[in-house]
């Protein structure tokens, strides 16, 4: 059975691919928190730290597949936004994503998660759409020197979960209902739709150095 590594597993995006290949694929998970699950083994570390990431993993057997969902970037305008929170940002996505293509090893893929931003800023993103730009860049990047094994990543649209968690219900629904109506089919995503995607990126074995917009149209709609 294909062995595969979900950076960012416990929540979200990274917990719905997490349960989707555990029906199909040996699966583990990774994230600086601790992680209760029989059936799972959980990696606790920081992947924005190079140096441990590198040690811990240097004499660990290769994965088939590594899936990197972790992430955690702000919202906010140019001005507004603090040098600290800016650079944090980097690390936790961009810098996370670079430091475990290079230093976790692994034979067939990799999925990187970008973000629909990249293509269609809006107010008060400059931030997100510079990081998942890069991520799309370094996919592509990846795919090139790493031949022939695979690297793709998924650009997700709005998906009501995750950070969105946090949110006042009453201020989410407000944004949840606004960004159903920048879409083509009136519709936000869920974490499903995108393991979904992931698990297509990951078994079709033709694919590789392309960006899969999963975003309900939202690049093309109002």
């Amino acid at each position: 059975m294909e062995r595969i590594l979900v950076v960012g597993g416990l929540s979200g995006i990274g917990k719905a691919a997490t349960q989707n290949l555990k029906q199909s694929f040996l699966v583990e998970t990774l994230s600086r928190t601790e992680y209760a699950d029989p059936q799972i083994k959980h990696h606790s570390l920081d992947a924005t730290d190079s140096n441990k990431l590198k040690e811990y993993f240097k004499n660990y057997p290769s994965y088939d597949h590594i899936v990197v969902t972790a992430a955690e970037t702000p919202i906010g305008s140019l001005e507004s936004l603090k040098d600290e929170d800016i650079i944090k940002a980097i690390n936790q996505k961009l810098l996370l994503s670079y430091y475990v293509a290079r230093d976790i090893p692994w034979e067939k893929s990799i999925i990187l998660i970008s973000g629909f931003l990249s293509a269609r800023p809006e107010p008060a993103s400059a931030l997100q759409s510079v990081i998942n730009a890069g991520i799309e860049g370094l996919t592509r990047a990846i795919a090139v020197e790493k031949a022939p094994k695979r690297a793709n990543c998924i650009s997700p649209g709005t998906i009501d979960a995750g950070l969105w968690d946090k949110i006042n219900p009453n201020i989410r629904a407000t944004i949840m209902e606004k960004a159903k109506s920048r879409t083509l089919i009136n519709k936000v995503g869920n974490p499903l739709q995108i393991a979904q995607a992931i698990r297509f990126a990951i078994e079709c074995e033709f694919l590789t150095g392309e960006t899969i917009y999963v975003d309900g149209g939202a690049r093309f709609g109002c």
